[in-house]
């Protein structure tokens, strides 16, 4: 149960979590051929035979082997069977999503993977009220959402519907949940959502989605940028473990992974993709939640390594972007870098350990500085980046509020 201060006058909305890690037992997987996606069965077919039977197909009104609605109707009849269905065919399920959700599914599809209906369902007025309430993160959203999606047309024009409704929202869960309030990225999810739904299921969508564990929304956005910088770290350890000749010719130029992961770990890479290529991404994030993040990283690390070990520094982040261009953008290349990122075994186990590392190391050199700020004679630490640094700007808040900050992409 998560309690948020949706008012600051009258009301405190509870919201029920579904603990999903336990309702998504398959999410403790590692490697396994079973997860890797057919790039010959576009509509699902071979998965759909060789796990249900005809009964269970006809039930889809799935009924013959060339129908090419075939992922419709199943989507269809798994949200009308939610839960029950897909945690009764949890890997059928993943793998589907994997292999993408079709256009005219993914507003009911996501509603039902966070379970946000439910809560909308509950709380039907809310959104309306909160629409209107002040959040004093109102000049830090403006200046933001003209760079959200700026191809797509429904946010290209300023005082247009799109803008309107990406403020919208932004507004109403830095209303909702002030201890967070807004940070750079959300504008993509949010506004990702908005290309889908409208401005109400976006929201319950996003509200829901920053509430489970399993996503840690909520640690990467905010308060302060301590989970931001948790992810950078946990990262940048990945790397070194897979691609070793990678960081330390990177570590050589003093080019750690707070200058090389910023651009994509604040918006989950939506703000450097395209629409198609930033649904899919969400598809999975849903699914799999937060471990995608660091296993499409490395895929695209994995592609950019053999270059980047020969490059000097000022070309790194041109190297990722490129292969996120040329490769993650480019649909027919799409499916091999997904399929690479199911091959790291990155687990929620992983990154516990990872999370306990970082705090650890932490405190160990809080513990250091202290110790030296006390010796006559000190030297100033080693940064992490020498010639790179991360903008990292105050976002203003009420007076009283403690100070946070957003990362800037």
């Amino acid at each position: 149960m998560v309690s948020l201060l949706a008012d600051p006058d009258t009301e405190i909305v509870e919201l029920q979590s579904f603990q999903p890690e336990e309702v998504w037992s398959w999410r403790v997987f590692k490697t396994d051929d079973h997860w890797i996606m057919d790039p010959e069965d576009p509509a699902l077919i071979k998965i759909f035979l060789a796990n249900f039977t005809r009964e269970e197909l006809r039930a889809m009104c799935i009924y013959t082997e060339t129908q090419a609605d075939a992922p419709q109707r199943f989507y269809a009849y798994a949200a009308s069977h939610w839960p029950e269905f897909p945690v009764a065919n949890t890997r059928v399920f993943a793998r589907a999503v994997r292999q993408g959700i079709p256009h005219e599914c993914r507003k009911e599809v996501w509603q039902c993977i966070v379970g946000s209906r439910e809560r909308q369902a509950r709380y039907p007025t809310l959104y309306k009220k909160l629409r209107e309430s002040p959040s004093n993160n109102e000049k830090a959203i403006t200046r933001d959402i003209h760079r959200t999606f700026p191809t797509e047309p429904y946010f290209s024009d300023p005082d247009g519907e799109g803008q309107k409704a990406l403020y919208n929202v932004l507004n109403a869960y830095a209303s909702f949940d002030n201890k967070v309030g807004y940070a750079q990225g959300m504008a993509f999810v949010v506004g990702l959502l908005l290309l889908y739904m409208d401005e109400e299921s976006a929201f319950w969508v996003f509200a829901s989605a920053m509430q489970e564990d399993m996503y840690k929304l909520r640690v990467l956005y905010g308060p302060g940028v301590s989970g931001f910088h948790l992810l950078i770290y946990q990262i940048q350890s990945l790397v070194e473990k897979y691609f070793p000749k990678a960081h330390t010719h990177l570590e050589s130029e003093h080019f750690g992974a707070d200058v090389y992961a910023p651009p994509y770990i604040p918006s989950l890479f939506m703000s450097r993709v395209s629409r198609e290529v930033a649904a899919r991404i969400l598809d999975i994030f849903l699914v799999d939640g937060v471990i995608f993040i660091p296993r499409l990283f490395l895929a695209l690390m994995k592609a950019a390594a053999p270059t980047i070990v020969s490059s000097p520094a000022e070309m790194i982040l041109q190297i990722l972007n490129g292969i996120t261009e040329h490769q993650l953008n480019d649909p027919s290349k799409l499916q091999e870098i997904l399929e690479s990122s199911f091959t790291f075994p990155v687990t929620y186990d992983t990154l516990k350990e990872l999370e306990l590392e970082y705090w650890r190391t932490k405190m160990e050199t809080q513990t250091r500085v202290r110790a030296a700020s006390t010796s006559p004679a000190t030297s100033p630490a080693k940064p992490l980046s020498r010639r790179h640094t991360v903008a990292v700007r105050p976002v203003k808040t009420e007076p009283g509020r403690a100070a946070r900050h957003s990362v800037m992409i």
